[in-house]
């Protein structure tokens, strides 16, 4: 069939086109894409030409999407109309990023996720961002009570700081766009934009350090100043709790850090 999708076609070079997506093969159910999700530091780096292992331009970048299904082929169970989360497609007549910017994908039916007929299908799209979001607060062991610290509120770090909150955490973001901040607000989350600065603003929060700093920024220039709001430790207590730092953002290159 005829599809739509997003190509990325060179650097900074964005296409609406027709793709070819095959019908669904044994085992695989045809997807109608309801919404897709922004990945912005994955796919901005990608936009970029940073991504290392990209396939050649153009390609369909994206890596997750909720929809419907239409229709399976042989030896599926899912019936038309089950509402399921996916990657993107699996085969296109084109090459794939993910491939999830996609108005219909084939994939496998153990590959799908299907969903209540009652979910919120724009809200489930960003349920591969929230897992990533997930992943970190426990990699840095967030637990109730902590106090958390939530550097940059894109997408990646709204869904850290709400997380955070939903385990019963204390959390304080920060950000340079004002409206970033004032969203996180409005989910009940103490956040701040500029002046007075984010080493500031962490320690007006938090005067004896957080226990945790998740940093979604994707800017290396954030992680010296994210570094100096931690919990400042005594050179004679080795036993001392320290501030556990998680790096979120997305990085083409390794990331090096100098710091005294």
């Amino acid at each position: 069939m005829e599809a739509r999708a997003i190509f990325f076609t060179g650097i900074g070079q964005v296409e609406l086109r027709s793709v070819t997506i095959p019908a669904p093969g044994p085992g695989e159910v045809l997807i109608a894409t309801r919404y897709s999700a922004i990945s912005p530091g994955t796919e901005l780096r990608c936009l970029a030409g940073q991504q290392a292992g990209a396939t050649d331009w153009p390609y369909i970048p994206g890596y997750a999407l909720t929809g419907h299904v239409v229709t399976g082929g042989a030896g599926t169970s899912l019936l038309p109309g089950t509402p399921v989360f996916c990657v993107g497609t699996a085969r296109a007549a084109a090459s794939l990023l993910w491939g999830g910017h996609v108005s219909h994908a084939v994939r496998s039916e153990a590959s799908v996720v299907p969903l209540a007929p009652s979910a919120a299908l724009l809200d489930v799209a960003l349920l591969k961002l929230a897992a990533i979001a997930l992943h970190g607060l426990r990699l840095a062991k967030v637990t109730a009570g902590q106090r958390v610290a939530v550097l940059g509120l894109g997408p990646l770090g709204q869904l850290s700081a709400r997380l955070a909150r939903l385990l019963g955490a204390e959390v304080v973001g920060y950000d340079l766009v004002a409206a970033r901040a004032e969203r996180a607000h409005k989910q009940g989350i103490a956040a701040a934009a500029g002046e007075p600065g984010l080493v500031a603003i962490i320690r007006q929060a938090f005067p004896t350090g957080p226990d945790a700093i998740i940093d979604a920024t994707g800017s290396r220039a954030v992680i010296s100043a994210g570094i100096q709001s931690a919990r400042d430790l005594p050179w004679d207590d080795a036993d001392a709790a320290s501030t556990i730092y998680v790096i979120q953002g997305s990085y083409a290159q390794d990331i090096a850090i100098a710091y005294q």
